[in-house]
């Protein structure tokens, strides 16, 4: 039985290569902001790429 990528800690030969980028940041709390503004900024493209992939 072929396994979906899981959620929380997807299956990098199933979802492809990723590309990891340095941001910088001095601590967690910068960390954490910078990741919510990406959420909310990107949103509808990581619920649209998301769909994609349960439909699989």
């Amino acid at each position: 039985m072929k396994r979906k990528s899981d959620i929380a800690r997807p299956d990098p030969l199933l979802s492809g290569s990723k590309e990891k980028i340095f941001l910088g940041t001095a601590d967690l709390n910068e960390a954490l902001t910078l990741a919510d503004i990406d959420i909310n900024k990107n949103w509808e493209r990581y619920k649209e790429r998301y769909l994609r992939r349960i439909k699989r």
